[in-house]
């Protein structure tokens, strides 16, 4: 079991992170990335419908930002066959250094994963 918890993205401590790994399921993303302080974390984008790579891995970002309702939501929904543009929103890094987005994922919800031997106050069990 994997503990999870749901978080404010535009929140995230990005800044000086490295992303490390992705993983693409049906409709599920996964992001690993090392903070600044050297710890490993995992974002999980749940219900996701689009997502867009630029090199990610390595780079530095800088911040990361969330949008309701922008061209690239609408777009993935209509290519997805979701009538229902409100539900989704867009995710997306910023790399730090040439400041341009590297990632952007059109997703319901995002969490942070947690391994079993690091329980969180309000986490939940999926």
């Amino acid at each position: 079991m994997i503990a999870t918890m749901m978080l404010d993205f535009n929140k995230l401590q990005l800044s000086d992170a490295n992303v490390t790994d992705l993983r693409v399921t049906r409709l599920t993303v996964e992001i690993d990335y090392l903070d600044w302080q050297g710890f490993s974390r995992t974002l999980v984008f749940k219900n996701a419908i689009s997502c867009f790579f630029a090199s990610p891995h390595g780079r530095a970002l800088s911040h990361g930002r969330t949008q309701k309702g922008g061209a690239y939501v609408q777009e993935s929904c209509k290519a997805a066959g979701e009538d229902e543009f409100d539900r989704f929103n867009e995710y997306s890094f910023t790399e730090a250094w040439e400041d341009q987005e590297i990632v952007k994922i059109v997703a319901e919800e995002v969490y942070e994963k947690h391994p079993p031997s690091e329980p969180i106050s309000g986490a939940v069990v999926i």
